[in-house]
């Protein structure tokens, strides 16, 4: 298998969609800082990744999305088990290829599939430690894969990568409260917290992000979150150097959806957090200059 993952153009055409999707973080990060060879490797992990994914979120139909998604794990590792057959998944071919050549490991792969089925099926959290146990395969996963693509020096930053990812699923969930219940039904923020702070379905449903106790959960998890991204990003100098400034921009561009989540007064019903214009420049700056 190749070490370099050079796309054609017209598979690069075919896949850079995915990587695009989230375009405030991976596509200003990615495209301005990663080399060409790492650029095409991490497009096919997210190719993947987003393929996988959409085939949960953007369902019409949970029962028969159910059958699709065991059909899909089952026509995935066939291929990954058997990488010399032929399968007309452009997707699945070169992830294979990749998770091969980059020594991915299967209960990786395996535990990212789990959590993609477990949306399926699992709508609510108790505790910060289930929904750990969900984030690990929804996102730390994903992070290993990435430090085995950009490859790193000495000491190998696995708890790092985890708890960046970790951190950035957490801001995802904190973003996305009120379209993951409306359009989901899903309820990521663990019950514990939920209970600690007298928070009820019906304060969800009235999107009562005013309330006291609301601002007060939600400063707690955000909270978590900065504490995350900065244990994340201690570990971004262990990293090959030519890739590191591209995962400290992502990182930049994920916590200021954290400011403006605060700077909504944690309104994440009806105000999406981003980063506007001028704090994108300025996290390219910093990003620019930052020195390890």
């Amino acid at each position: 298998m190749p070490n370099n993952f050079k796309l054609t153009k017209e598979e690069f055409e075919e896949l850079k969609g995915y990587l695009l999707h989230d375009k405030s973080t991976y596509q200003i990060a990615s495209q301005i800082f990663f080399s060409k060879k790492v650029l095409d490797a991490v497009i096919i992990l997210y190719a993947f990744v987003r393929f996988v994914d959409q085939i949960v979120d953007e369902t019409k139909n949970e029962e028969q999305t159910k059958i699709d998604i065991k059909k899909e794990r089952s026509v995935f590792f066939h291929l990954f088990d058997n990488p010399k057959k032929e399968n007309e998944n452009l997707i699945y071919k070169k992830f294979v290829e990749l998770a091969i050549a980059k020594k991915f490991k299967k209960e990786w792969i395996e535990a990212f599939w789990n959590s993609m089925e477990e949306d399926l099926y699992k709508k609510t959290y108790d505790t910060y430690e289930e929904l750990e146990n969900y984030m690990y395969g929804s996102a730390s996963v994903v992070g290993l894969m990435m430090t085995n693509i950009i490859g790193y020096k000495k000491e190998n930053p696995k708890t790092h990568a985890i708890a960046l990812a970790e951190a950035m699923q957490l801001t995802n969930f904190l973003r996305d409260v009120g379209e993951d219940y409306m359009k989901r039904e899903r309820i990521y923020l663990p019950k514990e917290f939920l209970k600690k702070y007298n928070i009820k379905e019906e304060d969800f449903i009235r999107e009562n992000y005013q309330k006291k106790e609301w601002v007060e959960m939600m400063q707690e998890l955000s909270n978590k979150a900065r504490l995350l991204f900065q244990e994340g990003n201690a570990g971004i100098k262990y990293l090959n150097k030519d890739s590191r400034k591209a995962v400290y921009c992502a990182s930049l561009l994920y916590e200021s959806i954290l400011d403006d989540i605060e700077k909504n007064d944690y309104n994440v019903f009806t105000k999406k957090g981003s980063a506007n214009i001028f704090q994108k420049t300025k996290i390219l700056w910093k990003t620019i200059i930052k020195k390890w």
